[in-house]
Formats: structure tokens, sequence, C-alpha cells
């Protein structure tokens, strides 16, 4: 509860560093915003050594140390905005609702991306309890641990790559945005196949990194753990393509696959799976969520062709669409006779 309310407490705090570091980064100023993240997070873990081991504030002391992470990094953004006069003024004007929803509908599938991994944790935990009790959902906490780095490092390659796929799609380049969203693709991949080969080759080392004292629980998370890795290969291609659909505001092309990869198929399968195959159902969930979610994108992207559309409603159905030939025929009026 310490640590809830603390976090809690801090949640204005949160948001404006996401929002002022997405600035930054967007404004074309990235290493600032890398700076002030690389800065926060290792205060953040220096603080949570020195509050939780040293001054015994436990779970308090971490939520502090957060806290005081995020503020830094929001300091040194914000510092830099004021110092490098960046264009940005806070004030409540001259608001246009349209602009508004067009936000909100970019940003929810971002939104559903960030609270599936709280979602699936939450199903996924409940699942391995009622099944085999409280050592499954310790299995579980370590996985995710280490899912955690992984999926945050596509995460960034992700948004780095938006900001320059949106002013490739508004610049109608659209030969850049397929060679932007190409690379995004292989750098994920070959993120994923790295985890893959250190996975299998360190399993036992990287489990013990947080199960130390009970060689059940490495025993049972080590084999589980090599049943979930395959998910790191196909994660990159639901992220990336989503946050690309995104960046050229296909907002529900977007909402689907994040749906479709954070929390519909999981949740099924966390599900079905565990009533057909029992403890082992639960750790090839994801995976399988990764791997459909991931031929589903590939197959939309590849069997997507050229059509053609006539009659007044073309510019309407096309709106917002790039690579498009218009063309406009029209004659005068007049009457045909026939002999």
């Amino acid at each position: 509860m310490p640590y809830l309310r603390c976090v809690i407490t801090y949640i204005p705090g949160f948001m404006y560093d996401v929002f002022i570091m997405s600035y930054i980064k967007n404004d074309r100023h990235p290493n600032t915003a890398m700076a002030a993240v690389v800065i926060g997070t290792g205060l953040n873990i220096v603080l949570d050594l020195l509050f939780v081991f040293v001054f015994d504030l436990g779970m308090f002391g971490a939520a502090i140390a957060t806290c005081i992470g995020s503020f830094v990094g929001l300091t040194i953004n914000t510092g830099y905005v004021l110092a490098k006069k960046l264009n940005i003024k806070f004030h409540i004007r001259n608001i246009i609702k349209s602009e508004m929803l067009r936000i909100i509908k970019s940003g929810v599938s971002v939104f559903i991306l960030e609270c599936s991994f709280r979602i699936v944790t939450f199903v996924f935990i409940n699942r391995a309890v009622s099944l085999y009790g409280t050592i499954d959902s310790s299995v579980y906490t370590i996985i995710m641990n280490w899912t955690l780095v992984c999926f945050n490092l596509i995460m960034g390659i992700a948004q780095s790559v938006q900001p320059l796929i949106s002013v490739s799609f508004c610049a109608g380049d659209v030969k850049r945005v397929r060679t932007y969203r190409k690379y995004a693709l292989i750098i994920s991949a070959l993120l994923g196949t790295a985890f893959i080969i250190i996975g299998y080759s360190f399993t036992p080392q990287l489990v013990g990194v947080f199960a130390t004292d009970s060689k059940e629980l490495i025993d049972l998370t080590t084999d589980s753990f090599r049943m979930y890795l395959p998910a790191y290969l196909f994660m990159g291609v639901g992220i990336c393509i989503g946050i690309y659909y995104q960046s050229i505001e296909s907002s529900m092309k977007s909402l689907l696959i994040m749906s479709l990869r954070g929390i519909i198929l999981p949740v099924v399968g966390a599900v079905c799976l565990t009533g057909l195959f029992g403890g082992t159902g639960l750790w090839i969930t994801v995976p399988l969520a990764e791997l459909l979610t991931g031929i589903i994108v590939l197959l939309s992207l590849a069997f997507k062709g050229s059509c053609i559309m006539i009659r007044r409603c073309a510019d309407y159905v096309l709106r917002g669409k790039y690579k498009v030939v218009s063309v406009f025929i029209h004659a005068p009026l007049a009457i045909i006779r026939i002999a």
C-alpha cells in the first residue's frame, strides 16, 4: 500500500515526463531524451539500493526512488526546452475538438500496448495459482522481468522510427516510409534472435538472477522460460507494425494489432490452452499469440494491392491515403440525337 500511494500521488509527474520526452524526441532532439532516460533510470537504480537496503525503507523506498528518477528525467528535458527556447507553450484556448479526437484515436493503440502487460500478468498469475499454487506465479514473475527487457528494447526501436515514418508519410515519400518500416522489422528481429540465443544458452543463469535459494523454482522456471522464449522472435512484428499504422494514422489497424497481440489472444489462450495442456499451455500461449499476430500482420501487408474507385465518393473514401492518383473527367451537358 505505501508503494501504491506514493506512485499514485506522483502520477501527474509520470504523465508529464512521458509527454515532454516524446515532444523532445519528435522535435529532433533524441539524444537529450535518451540522456534524460539514462540518468533518471540510473539514479532510480542507485536510490533503490540505498533506500531499500541501506535505510531499510522497503517498498516505500523503492517508490520514492522511482518518483525521484522520473522527476530528474523530466527536469533535464524541461530545462533543455527552456534553454533552447523550443516552440512549446502551455495554454488552453482555441481548442479544436476534431484535433483532440484525432490525438486520442492515435494514442489508444499505444495505451492498449502499455496496459496489456498488466492485464495479461493479472490473468496469467491467477491461472498459474489456480493450477499449481504460488510457485507458478513466481515463475511467471521471473519470466516477465526478462520479457520486459526485450519488450522495452523493441518498443524503443518502434518509437524511434515513429517520427521518421510520420514525417516521410506527410511528405508523401512512400519509399522512405517503407524503408524505415523494413529497418524497424529487421532490427527488432535481430534483437529477438539475440535474446533467444542468450536465453537458451544461459537459461539457468538468467533465472538464477531472481531465484537463488529454491532449486525447485529454478528448475521449473528454466523449463517454462525455454517454452516462452520463441515469443521474443515474433514480438517485434506486432509492435513495429502497430506503431507503423499509428504513425500513418491508421488508428483502427493499429488498435486491432495491439489488442490481438496484447490482450485478446493471450487471455483466450491462457484459458483454453491451460485447459488442454495444463501448465505447458500457459507458457506456450504468448509465443503462439505473437506468432499468429505476426502472420496476420505480414499477410495484411503482403496482400494489400491496388484498386480503382470511380464516381465522386472516391475522394472521401481515399482521404488520408498516400500513393493515390486522382483523375477528374467532365464534359458539358449535350443533347444527343440518334437519327
